[in-house]
């Protein structure tokens, strides 16, 4: 059995941050059609299920960069993985040094909590109003309390910042990092920070498992979607993916405005009609 695996922004939806309505339907078609199809995406369920609340996905999807994997339909979380507490404090330290924020993402009774400082950044105050009305995750502006099960810590400012945080936290052992520029914002980069064995691909490698899949077939358009490409059987990037996965990816294919993963999607689904 095939797996199929898309990323959400910048790959499988609009550049307004949505599902076409093309999208949709090709792909509600393919997954009647019993294409195994899921999601990986850096966002939390608080956004992704919105996404997809018009897309008949059955099987759970991977949330946060492989953080955590979360099953709409139970609405709970199949798997997650925590940072080291001992190096949580270490690391804030060295976060508050550069000048940065974070917000910093928690595990308690199938709850998301997000801790942060009091938000001045633009961008951060902009990614909170969007995701502060939300039943899926609690933002709390507090310091970070003891024994807490973090997930994941994601900071969003200025390239010479992020870069300067960067290299200094960059080979602390038992931390997976990734680094990237917004998909919506270009002057921003995106700096994940989640335990060693968390990523996208680790994530496929556990859904594969799980549900007994012989093979993974993934799209991408960003760097963190390196991991699951490595571990895929094929792996696409679209037309409008940066020059890096676009050099490891089995083929190109067309941009995230042209729905073209949902093409893809649909086409598979046609040749696996006509070959049962």
């Amino acid at each position: 059995m095939i797996l199929y695996i898309s990323d959400l922004d910048g790959t499988l939806l609009t550049n307004a941050a949505s599902i076409s309505s093309i999208s949709k339907n090709l792909i509600n078609e393919a997954l009647d059609n019993k294409i195994n199809f899921t999601i990986a995406t850096a966002r939390t369920p608080a956004t992704a299920v919105n996404i997809l609340k018009d897309i008949n996905i059955n099987l759970p999807v991977i949330t946060m960069n492989g953080s955590t994997i979360y099953d709409m339909k139970t609405n709970k979380y199949l798997y997650y993985s925590t940072i080291d507490n001992k190096l949580l404090y270490p690391l804030q330290t060295l976060i508050k040094e550069e000048g940065i924020d974070a917000f910093i993402y928690c595990m308690e009774d199938n709850h998301l909590f997000v801790y942060h400082n009091k938000l001045t950044h633009p961008y951060q105050i902009s990614f909170y109003n969007e995701r502060n009305s939300t039943s899926y995750k609690t933002f709390i502006e507090s310091c970070l309390p003891d024994d807490s099960q973090v997930l994941y810590f994601t900071i969003m400012d200025y390239e010479n910042k992020v870069n300067s945080l960067y290299e200094r936290i960059k080979d602390i052992e038992g931390l997976s990092i990734t680094k990237y520029r917004d998909t919506y914002n270009k002057d921003i980069i995106n700096l994940e920070i989640y335990h060693s064995s968390s990523s996208k691909g680790s994530a496929i490698k556990y859904l594969k498992n799980h549900f007994n899949f012989d093979k993974a077939v993934t799209f991408g358009d960003n760097l963190n979607d390196i991991s699951m490409f490595q571990v895929s059987d094929e792996c696409y990037a679209v037309e409008n993916a940066t020059d890096e996965l676009k050099r490891i990816a089995t083929n190109t294919i067309g941009s995230n405005t042209d729905d073209s993963v949902a093409h893809f999607i649909f086409e598979a689904s046609q040749n696996l009609s006509k070959n049962c």
